[in-house]
């Protein structure tokens, strides 16, 4: 069981990376981000690049590119390859 201390340190890391994930968002360049795709794929991006890489576990970076890969095709209707995922590279 984690001490209320622990929980609150993590709690508080959980926020600051979410911040992360958005202030990269913010950072995209209207003119690069075009539609619906690219706006996932970016999303995706900076979700791998700030929480995945903190996945020690080959099992946990699977679970997390299904998880990712799910929240995808459910809120933008879009699929993408774990490659693509990774790669992010704007405007084609």
């Amino acid at each position: 069981m984690i001490s209320a201390l622990d929980y609150s340190y993590y709690k508080r890391l959980n926020i600051a990376f979410s911040l992360q994930v958005i202030q990269g968002l913010l950072q995209a360049n209207e003119d690069v981000i075009v539609n619906r795709d690219l706006c996932a794929q970016l999303l995706a991006h900076e979700v791998t690049r700030t929480f995945h890489d903190r996945l020690i576990s080959p099992s946990d970076r699977e679970k997390f590119y299904g998880f990712l890969s799910e929240m995808l095709h459910d809120y933008f209707k879009v699929t993408l390859p774990k490659l693509k995922i990774i790669s992010f590279k704007g405007k084609e």
